[in-house]
């Protein structure tokens, strides 16, 4: 049995983004040529670092190691930034651009971090 990190990212379906026939998680999210692009504008320590996705589990816990809860919060927020991008790219046939995800990545995390000051207020 794969564990979820394992599983193909595109179950039924084959994707052609990169060419990769076996896309995993963490290929998506790290190794691909869209998703390094968007890490390489990405700034400070979130850029793409020297870390090979092996699994997105040894991924996530070699990131968690590196990086303080701020930024794994900013990181999560870009690889699913990523994530939407394919699932446009794939179902939509729309292609964003780095810039653009990584823009949006940040939109959505101030907006969250705002709205969770808002209720923390009294």
């Amino acid at each position: 049995m794969l564990a979820i990190w394992q599983i193909p990212a595109h179950r039924f379906l084959k994707v052609e983004t990169c060419g990769q026939t076996d896309e995993t998680v963490g290929h998506a999210l790290w190794e691909c040529p869209m998703a390094r692009n968007v890490w390489a504008v990405a700034q400070g320590r979130l850029q793409k670092c020297g870390i090979e996705a092996q699994s997105f589990y040894r991924l996530v816990r070699q990131l968690e190691e590196k990086f303080t809860g701020k930024e794994m919060e900013n990181w999560a927020t870009v690889a699913w930034a990523i994530w939407n991008a394919r699932n446009r790219f794939c179902f939509e046939e729309k292609q964003s651009q780095p810039k653009d995800i990584l823009q949006g990545a940040s939109t959505l995390l101030r907006d969250y971090q705002r709205w969770n000051r808002d209720l923390a207020e009294p």
